[in-house]
């Protein structure tokens, strides 16, 4: 390609104007054609960046230019074009925060590529979730107050897709291949904060989808962290009208107060699910132990709530039992309501603290918490 003699700026011009009815065609859903400008808007631009390829001197424009042109390649879904525009700005004098850009360029383009591969589509929606606390320190934390809380979040994801597409309660077994599929959670690169992540949902771009259009996928995400938001709020009433399902509704509620901050290791959780440049931010402050539900307030003149510690060390699905083992040996055998069996997974082979309603006939639990 012949870039001598050409007008750099003129030409980066154009390609700005490009992208700019890219961007623009992509707000308004039209993926393909935004694809096919911002592939134009990369032709411009890399013209613009090669002519200044043999000037190491003219940085920051050199660089600055390498890098609007691979970001506009990855836009068109051109990862190796992309890759050629990354190292090239790299290759010369770049800042040290162009520089810096670059290489987190570099590895978006190196995870993209890996998705592709899968035959997985990121979607722009992602619930980002952050937590402080005494476990936490600038981008460290204790791993098992991160993964619990990301899986109770995929957890909360499923449920609720299952419930949109109108399935009943399922009380054994795992999510179906064919919601888990549409909803497959990446991590994504933490933000710079005490400790926070973004949790990208990936969906097959070879299946059938289990809802016919994208906006049921961002109505799933807005009514997780809305149903978080009810529940922290303690507006429970307004969150039991929308899910409408008590099971359902006790699961989320269980699920929601796993996330919640325990006051000590972690005193703040927050979520937010971010589309279209607009987030909706939930700060969870509600500690654990204000969380109430269906199981904790009802008939409790007839039975007794106890509190027990131990090992859950059996969990039977088709009978909804679980066993835990306190330090001296003894065993309990307890009676899982349906909305409160997939918190009871997450604490599998964990010592926790259960609280238990008992009656002349069986004990049945009401609240799970990890010690």
């Amino acid at each position: 390609m012949i870039v001598d003699s050409i007008n750099t700026k003129q030409v980066h011009r154009e390609a700005m104007q490009i992208a700019q009815q890219a961007f623009v065609a992509k707000q308004n859903g039209n993926d393909e054609e935004a694809v096919a400008l911002y592939h134009r808007a990369f032709e411009l631009e890399k013209i613009a960046a090669l002519s200044l390829l043999q000037y190491d001197d003219k940085e920051p424009t050199r660089s600055i230019l390498f890098r609007s042109a691979a970001a506009l390649a990855k836009n068109s879904n051109n990862y190796r074009e992309a890759e050629r525009m990354v190292s090239y700005g790299l290759a010369g004098n770049p800042p040290a925060d162009i520089a810096d850009e670059l290489r987190i360029l570099y590895d978006e383009l190196n995870f993209e590529r890996h998705i592709n591969i899968k035959g997985l589509k990121l979607d722009e929606t992602d619930i980002a979730l952050s937590l402080s606390g005494n476990e936490v320190g600038h981008g460290i934390i204790r791993s098992n107050e991160f993964l619990n809380r990301l899986q109770l979040i995929e957890q909360l994801t499923y449920r609720t897709a299952e419930r949109k597409a109108g399935k009943p309660f399922r009380t054994s077994g795992s999510t179906p291949q064919n919601i888990k599929s549409q909803f497959e959670p990446f991590i994504a690169t933490p933000i710079a904060a005490s400790f926070a992540v973004r949790i990208k949902f990936g969906k097959p771009t070879n299946q059938l989808p289990v809802f016919d259009e994208r906006p049921v996928y961002v109505e799933i995400l807005d009514e997780v962290v809305l149903g978080i938001d009810l529940a922290n709020s303690s507006r429970e009433e307004e969150l039991k009208l929308i899910i409408g399902n008590n099971d359902y509704y006790e699961n989320f509620i269980s699920l929601a107060k796993a996330i919640a901050p325990d006051g000590d290791n972690i005193k703040q959780v927050g979520i937010s699910v971010s589309r279209d440049n607009k987030e909706h931010i939930v700060a969870i402050r509600r500690p654990k132990l204000r969380y109430n539900s269906e199981n904790q307030t009802k008939g409790k003149s007839k039975r007794q709530l106890v509190t027990i510690s131990g090992t859950l060390r059996m969990a039977d699905a088709d009978s909804s039992k679980i066993r835990l083992v306190n330090e001296d040996g003894k065993i309990y055998n307890i009676t899982v309501p349906n909305g409160l069996t997939d918190i009871v997974r997450v604490y599998w082979e964990d010592t926790v603290t259960l609280t238990i309603a008992k009656t002349s006939r069986k004990a049945t639990l009401v609240d799970i918490s990890k010690l």
